[in-house]
């Protein structure tokens, strides 16, 4: 007898322990998986609102009688009204705690798959131990965002054992980090479905009509059109793409689309636009001398258009031109492209600049009234934040395309999210596509600068040969003639 008391005290202390755990799961556990589903915006609300209306009501109206009959407990709900009031409020919670209960066991479910998985991959501590499941929830339409408690595994483990991980659990990892360089915890940003590593764009002649690449996403090809979308801002840090794009952008326009002027702002010594040499339609501003005056024309053209448009009573560029006492007279689309935006601030370098206070004057109305006029904007920003972003121009850039960024709060400053701080880097073209409220990951397309010279050349052939070129030129009124 006194050999199996210690025995069923340790099977009482057991079971008290079991009893614990569960309580303590079914409480704080439950209520975890509801923060944070309600944090990462993962918790179908209206689904569980309409749950715990439909069981409230079914205890209002006394629905849930035959339940309690059954039970043996009826008497007591019928004859104590706060009772029953009491099963009401707690029936409009029934959705979401069932959606916690849900949530509870798929966690365990997927603590177990991520065990197997980081056991073949040789993620394991020295006591066996594998990194623990913290959170998984979707960061847009593709991506998601798995975060584990590192278990003291450093981050370079996690990265040499990329290609294990990707196929034990059947994923396409895209960046591995530590959040906010705390080396406790792991993120994981991957998608079950592969994203391209790279473009080559080799179909340059079949964006017509003032369209142009994007990139390619996990559902397809994304392109945009100026007549859709007449502004644009592209972000991203040096070497994430984003002048490259810019050059591949512009290329695509100038190959298809002969009435189109382009003036291309660039104070970095002309690195950048350099490969447009020889282009007509495209003039080079390398100093803010040169660009406030070019800008302060473009700035009377816009004047001019909106009277001119008004008295012809058409509402846009398109109408104006063809209108029927145009008499051939038609109006080019200007745009106008600032690789780097911070270079324009009006204090840039520590003074008042009357030159660059000019430009920015002109950049702000043609981001405001330029759409209908056909005077587009594209501007880009290596390093988005709101000393070198004028919010006011960034308000009326309705295409945004951002790269890799150093910090979240970049990313924040052009998405309003943390999005493009999550891209890996190592891909070279990988960004963010936003408009109103799509936003896609891309793959954006690339052109050498031999490709580009190509182009210019096929430019040239083509438009040589053709009789009527300066008779289709004469035709438009251009920002020099004006």
């Amino acid at each position: 007898m006194n050999e199996t008391k210690p025995t069923k005290n340790l099977d009482i202390s057991n079971q008290m322990a079991s009893c614990l755990k569960i309580l303590r799961e079914c409480t704080f556990g439950v209520s975890k998986e509801i923060f944070n589903g309600i944090r990462t915006n993962s918790i179908p609300t209206h689904v569980c609102l309409l749950i715990g209306t439909v069981l409230c009501l079914s205890v209002l109206f006394k629905f849930d009688g035959w339940i309690f009959k059954t039970a043996g407990i009826r008497p007591l709900i019928t004859q104590h009204g706060n009772m029953r009031n009491v099963l009401g409020i707690a029936a409009w919670f029934c959705g979401f705690y069932g959606w916690g209960v849900y949530r509870l066991f798929a966690r365990r479910n997927t603590q177990s798959q991520l065990n197997l998985a980081f056991t073949n991959a040789g993620l394991e501590t020295r006591l066996k131990e594998t990194p623990v499941f913290q959170s998984d929830y979707p960061i847009d339409e593709f991506a998601r965002k798995l975060t584990l408690r590192s278990g003291g595994i450093p981050l370079s483990a996690f990265k040499s054992a990329k290609d294990y991980v990707e196929s034990n659990l059947n994923i396409n990892i895209s960046k591995m980090e530590n959040p906010n360089n705390n080396k406790e915890f792991i993120d994981i940003i991957y998608t079950t479905v592969p994203m391209p590593e790279g473009w080559v764009l080799d179909n340059i002649q079949s964006y017509k009509d003032f369209s142009f690449p994007i990139g390619r996403s996990f559902r397809g090809e994304v392109t945009a059109s100026l007549k859709e979308i007449p502004h644009f801002l592209v972000a991203g840090e040096s070497g994430s793409g984003k002048s490259t794009f810019i050059r591949t952008m512009l290329t695509t326009l100038l190959a298809n689309n002969l009435d189109l002027t382009i003036y291309y702002l660039d104070f970095k010594a002309g690195m950048e636009n350099q490969v447009f040499e020889g282009f007509d339609n495209l003039h080079t501003v390398d100093s803010t001398q040169d660009a406030a005056n070019k800008m302060d024309a473009v700035g009377r053209i816009l004047e001019t258009r909106m009277l001119d448009f008004k008295q012809a009573k058409s509402r846009n560029i398109e109408m104006y031109n063809k209108r029927p006492n145009s008499r051939g007279h038609r109006e080019k689309r200007i745009l106008v492209v600032v690789d780097e935006v911070a270079e324009l601030m009006p204090t840039f370098g520590g003074k008042t600049n009357p030159d660059l206070a000019k430009i920015n004057a002109v950049l702000g109305r043609i981001s405001r009234m330029g759409r209908a006029v056909g005077i587009s904007l594209v501007i880009g920003v290596q390093k988005p934040d709101t000393k070198n972003l004028d919010p006011t121009i960034k308000a009326n850039l309705s295409g945004i395309l951002c790269f890799s960024v150093s910090h979240f709060t970049q990313s924040t400053v052009v998405l309003g999210n943390d999005r493009a701080a999550h891209l890996p880097s190592n891909y070279k073209g990988r960004g963010i596509w936003k408009h109103g409220l799509e936003m896609v990951e891309v793959q954006t397309p690339l052109l050498t600068e031999e490709e580009i010279a190509d182009v210019r050349e096929r430019i040239d052939r083509t438009w040589g040969k053709k009789k009527d070129r300066k008779e289709f030129e004469s035709t438009i009124v251009t920002s020099q003639q004006t």
